[in-house]
């Protein structure tokens, strides 16, 4: 799991470098979607304050997640991922730079996104730019957000809406207890006989 001022390096780095790039790592550090949610999405599943994703993970319906099943056939298999106001206004400049009126990450091929290996070669040069950890893969920064998110609201229900998990036992695997949070149960506890 990236730290916060990790992340944010990360962010700075890439938007010195690549508006693409930002965007995606915007995205992938503060909304609760997959890389592979992220890469597949379109200018129309934009709600303004929220996208509505297709979930590309509905069991065994295969086709839907091997794209297979056209994408206005997915009525029933879609989660809403919020949208701060300060990623709103990172997408809103995207939107007048992207070159693509439909995809928000097109790749050099005629309507096509980009796929999950250009996704995983972006993360991987900025994290190896800034000597971060060799372990940390592109999900960390989903594992990241999830992770901020409980610290910030300790409710695990909340976390796997954001998350868009049908069980709060996939949810768990992304509540830590940071070292801060600890330290701050102690002194509410106190100590007792000092």
């Amino acid at each position: 799991m990236l730290t916060r001022d990790e992340y944010k390096r990360m962010l700075d780095l890439s938007k010195r470098e690549s508006m693409r790039d930002y965007v995606l790592l915007v995205l992938a550090g503060n909304i609760g979607l997959r890389g592979s949610e992220i890469i597949r999405l379109r200018w129309e599943d934009d709600r303004k304050e929220r996208f509505v994703v297709p979930h590309l993970k509905v069991g065994k319906k295969k086709g839907i997640r091997k794209g297979r099943v056209p994408r206005g056939e997915w009525p029933d298999h879609t989660r809403e991922a919020i949208i701060h106001p300060s990623v709103r206004n990172v997408l809103d400049q995207w939107k007048k730079e992207c070159p693509s009126k439909k995809l928000l990450f097109p790749s050099n091929r005629d309507d096509q996104h980009i796929d999950r290996s250009t996704f995983a070669r972006t993360f991987t040069r900025y994290r190896d730019k800034l000597g971060l950890n060799p372990k940390y893969s592109p999900h960390a920064l989903r594992h990241s957000f999830l992770s901020w998110a409980w610290d910030e609201t300790e409710d695990l229900k909340f976390v796997k809406e954001l998350a868009g998990h049908a069980s709060v036992a996939t949810t768990d695997r992304y509540v830590h207890v940071s070292k801060e949070k600890l330290m701050e149960a102690v002194l509410k506890i106190g100590t007792v006989g000092l």
